[in-house]
Order: structure tokens, then C-alpha cells, then sequence
């Protein structure tokens, strides 16, 4: 059941978080916190929530690669035409997983079946607003995950939403909604 995390609560969906990124692709350092009642905490509420209600698909087909003397599950990735500033906050959610989780987000070598995460463009090449991920588990083969600057509210004048990119991680890893 829970095979993916290890257990039902874990630090990563803590209420309060602050950390601290520094960017070097811009030289600046983003202090980012999650306050209680916060769009960011009703997301990782709803992902606590899944994890209890156990909203893992039930295909085996669909799980990543595991190993069972270490406990870890293994997803291989590449980050592909994404704008710096979401790149840095990315490998930090993937850190954030590999520190907290069983979970490793492992750079691609020659897996055939692997997650590209890239920025999602409309058929004019211009930025989505919406960050999703092309499935739900292991599919087989390369599938997606879409991020921008836009969709995580990285924009003047909006709100951060960095919560997206733990949300699109965890559909990759077979969660879905209810």
C-alpha cells in the first residue's frame, strides 16, 4: 500500500516548510514557506489524503523498478528546454523526494522506460499555463511531465504554486485523484 513512501505521513508533506533555494542561473536566493490554509497545504493535504485512502492504481504493470535489498524505488529522468528558474526548483523537489522518501529520481543513462520533464508549449511554442503529466504510473516507454514558470507562478504578479511540481511527481509515481 504504501510501498512508494514508506508511510502514510511523511516529512515531505509537512505544514510548515521554509527553505531556502539559491539560484545561481539568476543570482538570487527564494525563501519559500508553506503556511497552514495555504493553496500549497490543501494540495499536500489531498495527497495525505490519498495516501490513506490508498488512491495508488492497483496495476503492477505501472510500478517503477524496485529494489528490494534497499527498499528504493528507482524512476530514471531527464529535464529537457525548461527555464532555469523552474529547473532549480525541480531538482530540488527531486532531492527533497530522495531525502525524505524511498523514492530516487535517478538521472537517465539507457532506461527505456524514463519520465522527461520539459516545459509545456501550445502549438505557437509559448508557455501553458497548466503543469501536468502525460500518465498516471509507469507507462512504459518515455512519458512527461510539462512545468513552466507559469503554471507554478513563478511570474510577476502571481502567486508561487511550486506545490505543482511534487503533485505531477507523485501522478508519475502511480497517485491519482480521487
Amino acid at each position: 500500500r504504501s510501498r512508494y513512501l514508506g508511510m502514510r505521513q511523511h516529512p515531505i508533506y509537512t505544514s510548515h516548510m521554509t527553505h531556502s533555494l539559491p539560484n545561481p542561473h539568476i543570482g538570487k536566493t527564494f525563501t519559500v514557506m508553506s503556511e497552514p490554509n495555504s493553496a500549497e497545504q490543501r494540495i499536500l493535504d489531498m495527497h495525505n489524503e490519498i495516501l490513506a485512502k490508498n488512491y495508488l492504481l492497483n496495476d503492477n504493470s505501472l510500478e517503477w523498478l524496485r529494489s528490494e535489498e534497499e527498499k528504493h524505488v528507482y524512476i530514471p529522468y531527464e529535464i529537457h528546454k525548461i527555464e532555469p528558474e523552474v529547473r532549480h526548483h525541480i531538482e530540488y523537489y527531486l532531492e527533497l523526494f530522495h531525502q525524505n522518501s524511498c523514492i530516487r529520481w535517478i538521472k537517465r543513462t539507457c532506461e527505456k522506460d524514463y519520465v522527461v520533464i520539459k516545459a509545456g508549449v501550445n502549438e505557437k511554442g509559448e508557455l501553458v499555463d497548466r503543469c501536468y503529466s502525460s500518465s498516471v504510473g509507469r507507462k512504459g516507454g518515455i512519458q512527461y511531465v510539462y512545468l513552466t514558470t507559469r503554471c507554478l507562478g513563478l511570474m510577476p504578479g502571481f502567486v508561487p504554486a511550486l506545490y505543482n511540481i511534487p503533485h505531477e511527481l507523485m501522478h508519475v509515481l502511480g497517485f491519482i485523484h480521487e
